[in-house]
């Protein structure tokens, strides 16, 4: 029983540590709906004090492609911006090591006091029925996605406001690359 309570402390140890490392390939999906009506799915590569730059694919961004997806948005044509954010392995593990923590103290504490059949079969049948209910229970809670949006509805106040909000979902955050600058609406 030691050992395996030992690799699973190490097996989640290692998950969360995977689960917080930041790649490039971790930017959400993103939903920008234009003045028009018109709804762009794809991933935010940069934003510029005048406009968005999106990569208007699923797949992964590739600079040889680069004429084929990319899209600009100026501010003046943007209506809203959504932001589907997966959450990372930690939340559906945090939930349910919770989970399942919970769910067998209640669990036990129900089963301990049975007159019929003593206290021990009871104790542990509902501990175990407890922990595998609060197991399910924390992780569907923990693995929800979560949506940020934001209304930018052509103004430039409203855009202006979003702009460090935003930044934190763009492929290149700070700078674009050189293949990027002809995108650039000044």
């Amino acid at each position: 029983m030691k050992h395996f309570i030992f690799w699973f402390v190490l097996f989640c140890s290692v998950l969360w540590a995977q689960a917080i490392k930041p790649t490039p390939q971790n930017v959400p999906l993103c939903e920008i709906q234009d003045t028009i009506g018109i709804i762009h799915k794809g991933r935010i590569l940069y934003v510029s004090d005048s406009c968005v730059i999106f990569w208007s694919s699923n797949k992964s961004y590739d600079s040889s492609k680069i004429n084929d997806y990319t899209i600009v948005l100026p501010y003046s044509n943007i209506s809203k911006i959504n932001v589907s954010k997966k959450r990372s392995i930690k939340y559906p593990i945090g939930g349910c090591l919770f989970g399942s923590l919970i769910g067998s103290i209640i669990g036990y504490n129900a089963g301990k006091n049975d007159e019929f059949f003593g206290p021990g079969i009871f104790a542990a049948l509902g501990s175990l029925s407890g922990g595998l209910i609060g197991t399910l229970a924390g992780t569907i809670t923990g693995g929800i996605m979560r949506i940020e949006s934001y209304a930018v509805e052509g103004k430039y106040e409203n855009y202006r406001t979003i702009i460090p909000k935003i930044k934190k979902h763009t492929l290149f955050p700070f700078a674009p690359p050189s293949e990027l600058q002809p995108f650039l609406v000044e």
